[in-house]
């Protein structure tokens, strides 16, 4: 079979795939992002940050003031790892910055 869609020819459940389509084509967020982008950053900075879509490996966060922008900014080449570790693969971020 050939390796659409990260298929490698054994049957694999739906959920193992979700993560790898909407990395290609720009769904929302793969399953677990948010819990995983929690887990990276910390409860206090998740709280006014969320990722809102990936594609193409580059993750788009929106952040709900300048000053936790900054703060981000300042984690940002760190982010990836941690991101990994979470099970979340990210080659680059964009923070917005979006008031609430």
């Amino acid at each position: 079979m050939s390796n659409r869609w990260g298929r490698d020819g054994d049957i694999s459940p739906l959920s193992s795939l979700l993560s790898g389509i909407s990395a290609r084509v720009g769904m929302p967020l793969p399953p677990g992002a948010e819990e995983a982008w929690c887990r990276a950053v910390g409860d206090n900075l998740a709280r006014h940050s969320r990722p809102r879509t990936l594609r193409d490996g580059v993750l788009q966060v929106d952040v709900d003031a300048s000053s936790w922008l900054a703060m981000l900014d300042e984690l940002e080449s760190t982010l990836p790892e941690r991101l990994s570790r979470e099970g979340l693969e990210v080659e680059r971020l964009e923070f917005r910055c979006r008031p609430g």
